[in-house]
């Protein structure tokens, strides 16, 4: 039956009619050179490029050393003791004579000998060697 009332169009558009172009910018399947192609790569670069660093928050607290903090430092990561030890000064060079240094300081601090089961070197943005984290099993000692 054909009616002959005119029938309105809805001014919104009903769920999952724009689906298809959500999907295409959720799957980038636009051609390159496009404008929908141009205006993702640049959301990519701004937020690249825009966003700081320090709001990922992405290093364990063990690994964030500044002037202020103390020689020795200890933190519980995942439930085993760590403790960060600072050089007395950066050095280019991640080695056994350095990683006794810190070993020395750790010792020092704790009041006993202290045999660290785990060491990773921390380091600045420029890539020298600026402390040392060190996992240390408290409970053998």
């Amino acid at each position: 039956m054909v009616s002959w009332w005119p029938t309105a169009e809805p001014l919104h558009p009903q769920p999952g009619e724009d689906d298809g172009e959500v999907k295409r910018f959720l799957l980038w399947s636009f051609d390159r050179g496009s404008i929908q192609y141009d205006v993702i790569c640049a959301l990519i670069l701004a937020f690249i490029f825009l966003v700081p660093s320090s709001r990922f928050n992405d290093r364990p607290s063990y690994m964030r050393v500044s002037a202020s903090d103390p020689e020795v430092r200890k933190t519980i990561e995942n439930g085993n003791v760590v403790y960060t030890v600072k050089l007395p000064e950066a050095t280019f060079w991640d080695d056994q004579l350095h990683r006794n240094i810190a070993e020395k300081s750790l010792q020092d601090y704790l009041k006993f000998p202290a045999v660290p089961i785990t060491v990773k070197p921390i380091y600045k943005t420029t890539g020298m060697t600026i402390a040392y984290a060190m996992w240390v099993d408290e409970e053998k000692q």
